[in-house]
């Protein structure tokens, strides 16, 4: 066997074995077409399922299969975004806190216009540091920076999800 062939089987074996599978524009998801709906956002910021829902246009808008849509009677993809935790995770030598860990969790779902759900990314979670600036408007802002990371990581995540699910089949 050349060094090139082996190589390559050895980079497929590796690829086969881990779970990593090519996304292509043409692949992926239960649904060919899908219309974007709310996020419900409990985090202490409001606005981040805003910042989910246009995360989520991009990284599906120049895709074939789901089409984004503005269409009646295409599947609405809902979420909502949580941040029910933060915890302290470092210390300075008197025993104050100078970094946290802030957990962000987001769950999507595909639904048919009577409601049915057609697909569900179970609970996606996220756990980010941030450290603790000098002032609490420099913690706040850390804070919020941590929660908009996560949230990037969080829709990066949701749409692999979707992209991996199988196709939905419709009942006759």
């Amino acid at each position: 066997m050349s060094l090139t062939r082996a190589f390559l089987f050895a980079i497929l074996l590796l690829c086969s074995g881990c779970g990593y599978h090519l996304l292509t524009p043409m692949t992926g998801g239960p649904t060919a077409m899908l219309r974007l709906g709310e996020i419900d956002d409990t985090t202490p910021w409001g606005d981040l399922g805003l910042r989910a829902r246009d995360s989520l246009k991009l990284a599906l808008e120049n895709r074939t299969r789901p089409a984004v849509v503005e269409r009646r009677g295409a599947p609405v993809m809902r979420g909502a975004l949580t941040a029910p935790s933060h915890i302290a995770a470092g210390y300075d030598a008197q025993n104050f806190e100078t970094t946290s860990e802030l957990t962000v969790v987001l769950a999507l779902r595909l639904e048919d216009e009577r409601g049915d759900v057609l697909w569900h990314s179970g609970p996606i979670r996220r756990v980010v540091p941030w450290h603790r600036g000098r002032s609490s408007v420099d913690s706040l802002a850390a804070q919020r920076n941590a929660g908009q990371v996560a949230v990037e990581a969080l829709v990066q995540e949701g749409v692999r999800r979707l992209l991996a699910a199988p196709p939905h089949e419709e009942a006759p």
